[in-house]
């Protein structure tokens, strides 16, 4: 039974939001490192821009990744007590990864935001962007999967265990 509403369709909006992200940015730095190596050895013209882009891009796309994982639940994980240890084992093993992930999240993200303030003053050195930019893919993704991670508190039973879509 899946909720209905405003908070599904919000859930919905966020799935669809961090795919489409993702996945543009994928499709746009292999059309720009695809564009680069023609530019360098066919015409013999390197775009001093196109490296330092990817490279920012491909931070990101980690990070949106890694959020997607935690949504779906297909990081790697050890399973040697899971369906061992009961009904309340398994809880309790839910419960702790839950809580490790959100621990996680927070030691990432917490001081990041540091790093994302100062960053707004420093400039990337090709584009002249502010790094803040860039410094901020680690906040947001955590905070993705933080907001993944407590996902199950807002939905039914049923729909927690399953993977949105």
């Amino acid at each position: 039974m899946r909720p209905v509403g405003k908070v599904a369709r919000a859930w919905r909006m966020l799935d669809r939001a961090v795919d489409a992200l993702c996945s543009s940015m994928c499709l746009g730095l292999t059309a720009i490192s695809f564009v680069a190596v023609i530019c360098r050895y066919v015409f013999n013209s390197s775009l001093t821009w196109s490296e330092e882009l990817t490279r920012y891009m491909f931070i990101w796309v980690v990070f949106l990744g890694a959020a997607i994982g935690v949504r779906e639940r297909t990081h790697i994980a050890v399973d040697l007590f899971a369906g061992r240890l009961g009904l309340r084992g398994d809880a309790a093993l839910s419960w702790i990864e839950r809580l490790a992930t959100l621990a996680f999240a927070g030691f990432v993200a917490i001081p990041g935001w540091t790093f994302v303030i100062v960053g707004m003053g420093n400039r990337s050195a090709a584009m002249e962007i502010p790094m803040g930019f860039v410094y901020a893919a680690p906040v947001v993704g955590c905070l993705l999967m933080a907001v993944y991670v407590l996902r199950p508190a807002s939905t039914t039973p049923r729909e927690s265990e399953a993977p949105s879509r």
